[in-house]
């Protein structure tokens, strides 16, 4: 339900969870060449580990949309927000691969979390509006992946 007066200060602010997770999520897509070499793998897990954060959501996207409502959007988005600050830190000490891969699959369920109950349509329309809602959504959209990974490109070259 959409209300009388958009809510900028809560929407700026999942917004930047939005960032944030997204951050957290483009990390290792820049860091292929350094994980195949520092933990001496092949090429088919530096990618796996990669990709599982994606593959989390590519399964579980669904599931965890139908249970959101059940659980409260507040408390997974709380949980997920702790649980990748956990995941940020220990994949900061350089853990041995299988614990890094292990923090990988929880950084997707930290991501999807995130996804799922900051960034959802559902959330930002009880925040803004009538009107505004598309406004939101094209700005989600276009700025949360790009703008990140524009800014690593950028850094990079």
């Amino acid at each position: 339900m959409a209300k009388e007066k958009t809510n900028w200060f809560i929407v700026i602010i999942l917004w930047l969870a939005g960032i944030a997770a997204a951050m957290q999520f483009a990390k290792f897509s820049f860091a292929f060449d350094f994980l195949k070499n520092k933990y001496n793998v092949s090429p088919f897990w530096a990618g796996l580990s990669l990709s599982v954060v994606g593959l989390i959501g590519l399964i579980f996207g669904i599931t965890i949309s139908i249970y959101s409502s059940k659980i409260t959007q507040n408390r997974i988005l709380l949980i997920s927000l702790l649980l990748g600050v956990l995941i940020s830190f220990i994949q900061a000490l350089n853990p041995v691969f299988p614990i890094l891969f292990i923090s990988r699959i929880l950084e997707g369920i930290s991501h999807l979390g995130i996804v799922v109950s900051a960034l959802g349509p559902p959330v930002f329309s009880y925040f803004l509006t009538l009107g505004k809602d598309s406004l939101i959504i094209i700005v989600m959209t276009f700025s949360l992946l790009g703008a990140i990974y524009g800014i690593f490109i950028m850094k990079k070259t």
